[in-house]
């Protein structure tokens, strides 16, 4: 587990201090037989190459308030309940884009040919599928750009084991429309090169 402390610069909340505490197996971990709430003392950092400046704030972004980042993170996460079910004959899902939005990878664009997409895909009413974890969302200019990470789990049955079918990361860009925040772009990036196309 990581444990920090934040500091408000003029850039923005940063990290003061952050220590990282590895797990430790067995019934009985050694911080757990003296003091279960006292956590062994971090490891000094190694000397190294200084580092670099920290990167210019950039300027000209598009003021993001707390509703927009509210509003982008439920987008987020409607967005696997959405391809899992294919409810509504997919347009669930293909509602979470613009009207000029596009999945990338398999290259789909267009309303009917996104609800498509998730019908083509394994779904019904108790299928749970896609994980997404991990948000990081950043303004643009005109808008907004935002990360995740995507792992895909076929749960097995008594007689077939639980597995990881895919993992990787979504890259999106976001678009505030009429109808709400939509994807504008959203790309999966494979954790391996030959991982199949998402969504799966």
């Amino acid at each position: 587990m990581y444990r920090d402390t934040y500091v408000k610069t003029p850039d923005g909340w940063r990290f003061k201090t952050r220590a990282f505490y590895a797990s430790e197996g067995g019934p009985t971990p050694k911080q757990l037989q003296n003091d279960p709430l006292k956590a062994p003392a971090a490891p000094a950092a190694a000397p190294g190459t200084p580092a670099p400046p920290p990167v210019p704030k950039a300027t000209g972004l598009r003021n993001l308030t707390a509703e927009d980042y509210i509003a982008i993170q439920q987008l987020v996460y409607t967005y696997p309940y959405a391809l899992d079910t294919a409810v509504n004959n997919g347009f669930d899902y293909a509602d979470n884009f613009a009207p000029d939005g596009e999945f990338i990878r398999p290259p789909t664009k267009g309303r009917d040919n996104l609800a498509k997409l998730a019908i083509d895909q394994p779904h019904g009413p108790n299928f749970v599928r896609h994980y997404l974890t991990n948000i990081v969302i950043e303004p643009t200019a005109d808008g907004a750009t935002g990360k995740q990470y995507l792992v895909v789990l076929d749960i097995g049955s008594a007689a077939t084991p639980s597995t990881i079918f895919l993992g990787g990361h979504y890259e999106d860009v976001y678009s505030k429309t009429d109808a709400g925040w939509k994807f504008k772009r959203r790309e999966f990036i494979p954790s391996r090169p030959t991982a199949p196309a998402a969504p799966q």
